[in-house]
């Protein structure tokens, strides 16, 4: 299985999943979120690189509910790679519009 195939599968297990809008997760509908996933991707040498990539959620008191779950506004994602023979990171919070 492709390396960028088997990430993809293993992101998708029930502990990993939060509410997101489609306008926010979907890079094809130019959603922030999508599009940084795919810039990493191409920024990182993934055949030739370990990479690790960690994302979650930022609960706030004032996070709407649902079902009563807390819906998230923020999330962030971390990634952890090796460059030149030096661990680098990257770390991003990202927003999504919750108004509609």
């Amino acid at each position: 299985m492709p390396k960028q195939k088997k990430a993809n599968s293993d992101s998708f297990v029930f502990t990993n999943i939060a509410p997101q809008m489609d306008s926010f997760n979907q890079s094809g509908k130019g959603g922030v979120w999508g599009e940084l996933e795919n810039s990493l991707y191409d920024q990182t040498e993934m055949d030739r690189s370990r990479v690790s990539i960690i994302g979650g959620c930022i609960f706030h008191e004032d996070d709407r509910e649902y079902r009563g779950y807390k819906i998230p506004t923020e999330f962030y994602k971390t990634i952890m790679y090796e460059e030149s023979g030096k661990l680098k990171t990257k770390s991003f919070i990202l927003t999504q519009d919750l108004s509609r």
